[in-house]
């Protein structure tokens, strides 16, 4: 479950990608993973120190990551995830309502806020539309980020202003 809750909160993948993932896709050149997203497109992102220290664990290369974690010989089913899944939200006492694609709006909050670049969140995403993206964050503008927005394009407005004028 740490390999995918890692997956699912680091890179933001949808939890059918994850259970589709083996080692195989792990390129130790690039220290990225190839996947095929969910519109069938393929997509690669840079691993974080965790994914790789767990990835390393998993040999097989034709064989799910979260399997041979797991340590079962037959694949983990998304069903197996919802279970182990109810069972940590019980154990951290969580909200009940959280669901594992919560975790993916997560990480997508996390990287807006860290680039404030939408066309970089979709693309983490690996969203075909940005319209798709934008309707993630939708509910993560409020009145303070439009203060700093309004705020920004009056500084713009205002340098503009300044260098067209001559003294």
């Amino acid at each position: 479950m740490r390999l995918f809750l890692h997956l699912a909160v680091d890179l933001a993948l949808r939890h059918g990608t994850i259970l589709r993932l083996t080692p195989a896709a792990w390129s130790k050149a690039n220290d990225a993973i190839t996947f095929v997203t969910k519109n069938q497109v393929q997509q690669t992102l840079p691993l974080t120190p965790e994914v790789r220290a767990l990835l390393e664990l998993a040999p097989a290369p034709g064989l799910q990551a979260v399997q041979q974690l797991k340590g079962s010989s037959k694949p983990v089913t998304p069903e197996v995830i919802e279970r182990a899944w109810q069972k940590l939200k019980a154990a951290a006492q969580a909200n009940p309502q959280l669901t594992i694609h919560d975790l993916r709006r997560t990480a997508a909050e996390q990287a807006w806020n860290a680039t404030h670049d939408l066309r970089r969140v979709q693309f983490l995403l690996g969203h075909a539309s940005i319209a798709t993206t934008a309707h993630y964050l939708a509910r993560r503008a409020d009145l303070s980020n439009l203060r700093e927005t309004v705020q920004a394009m009056q500084d713009t407005r205002g340098q503009r202003h300044g260098a067209s004028q001559t003294p």
